[in-house]
């Protein structure tokens, strides 16, 4: 459901319209193509199919042209914003892994940047004032993304919410597959929990989160947290998670056919889980870069470029940190629960989790899932699925009703968690003035 906080659940959406708005002449496919799946005149927000031509132009031939489109729209570095400080540290890595870049964002006290703390006489010294803190795992589908993208929405959060920010640059598949990029995330979370005063954090305000596979990240890691029997976050931040690779639901099917080359394609989004989850594996032929994980009770299926499948040789699973945390689900390879939380089988004892997705998206159906099972499992989960709204968008500028309405749930949810106090706490609309002036 959409709407205010305090409307949603794990319930069932607001159903699809039955008959949808006619599509322009012009927008139709060529006599004899088959309809897109995805309708994206009738079903996407109309702010937003106006901006659909400054997506990336997917080139889906491999991981590598994925990347290079994905690159080629991405917005410079963000100049500082003041009130701000943006630190970048290193945290030394845990049991034999290596140490992971980071990026700190803080209220600049000095500055009055949290009028509160400003006003009470805060000590300006880091670990001085214990703040609450998000821990957040960047998107990019496993192979992409940067701490640089989500400079600008990180720091506007710092300023509303009075809180600190440590962005992880995790490792990126398929240079580092599985379980490398969790590792770091886990590496961080372990220092912040190991000593919280050395880093100005409020150990009992912690919360975990991300977008599309950073999103994937956060849950995976309060997965491995309660098989380790460590506490868990305060909450669990979801954004349009990256849960599941196995191709099972109508909406990741349905991205076969997108409706725009800037919406994402079930073709990347195979090349994207063969490239993380390719430890875990079986061999792919010379010339394959994409291997399929679908559950068929048979050996994966290796994808070649030409999209011809041909059975792969089997190949031993190798041993993960996280083998306790496997599924026993039917079909496809042994992958633990960990590399893909849809595929856990017990979502009981973990963080409470906010989850939001618009249902334009290709994780629609999965992320439904999976808050349902949370649901079911006794977990608290918030649920907020937006309509016309598409996959991915959080670090930029609102232009839409629905758009500015995630992002003010996403606010709320934390000051929840954080049990904030800050600018934006008593009047959510402050959320949104400053980017809706920069809107054009």
């Amino acid at each position: 459901m959409t709407g205010s906080r305090g409307t949603t659940s794990a319930h069932p959406v607001t159903p699809r319209p039955a008959a949808p708005t006619p599509v322009p002449a012009a927008a139709r496919p060529p006599d004899g193509a088959p309809p897109p799946a995805i309708d994206v005149r009738a079903r996407v927000e109309p702010g937003t199919v106006a901006a659909l031509d400054r997506l990336a132009r997917w080139d889906l031939t491999s991981v590598a042209t994925i990347r290079a489109s994905y690159a080629a729209v991405a917005a410079p570095p963000a100049p500082p914003t003041p009130g701000v400080m943006r630190t970048d540290a290193t945290i030394a890595g845990v049991d034999g892994r290596p140490d992971v870049r980071v990026r700190w964002y803080r209220p600049d006290l000095r500055s009055g940047a949290d009028p509160g703390l400003a006003e009470a006489g805060a000590d300006t010294r880091l670990g001085a004032v214990a703040l609450p803190c998000l821990l957040w795992l960047h998107g990019g589908a496993y192979v992409m993304g940067t701490l640089d993208e989500n400079d600008d929405r990180l720091e506007r959060m710092v300023l509303e919410l009075g809180c600190a920010i440590v962005s992880v640059d995790w490792r990126l598949a398929p240079e580092h597959p599985y379980p490398q990029g969790l590792d770091d995330a886990a590496t961080v979370w372990a220092r912040l929990v190991e000593d919280p005063a050395a880093h100005g954090v409020d150990p009992d305000r912690l919360v975990v989160g991300g977008a599309s596979a950073g999103a994937g990240l956060a849950a995976a890691l309060c997965l491995r947290l309660r098989a380790a029997g460590s506490p868990q976050p305060a909450l669990q931040l979801l954004i349009y998670p990256m849960l599941d690779d196995r191709e099972l639901t109508a909406s990741i099917r349905a991205s076969e056919a997108p409706g725009h080359w800037g919406l994402w394609h079930l073709r990347a989004n195979r090349l994207c889980w063969g490239a993380y989850l390719s430890d875990l594996l079986p061999a792919v032929p010379a010339g394959n870069d994409s291997v399929s994980t679908v559950p068929t009770g048979d050996p994966p299926l290796a994808v070649p470029a030409d999209g011809d499948r041909a059975p792969a040789d089997p190949a031993p699973k190798k041993p993960t940190p996280d083998d306790a945390e496997g599924t026993d689900e039917p079909g496809g390879w042994d992958i633990p629960a960990c590399a893909a939380p849809a595929r856990a089988t017990d979502l009981a004892g973990l963080a409470p989790a906010y989850l939001c997705i618009g249902d334009v998206d290709a994780f629609l159906d999965e992320n439904l899932d999976y808050a349902a099972r949370l649901a079911r499992a006794g977990t608290p989960v918030e649920l907020h699925v937006y309509p016309g709204v598409i996959h991915g968008g959080f670090g930029t500028i609102p232009r839409t009703p629905r758009t500015a309405q995630l992002l003010r749930d996403v606010y709320a949810a934390l000051a929840t968690a954080f049990g904030s106090s800050g600018p934006s706490a008593g009047d959510p609309r402050r959320v949104l003035e400053p980017v809706e002036r920069a809107a054009p």
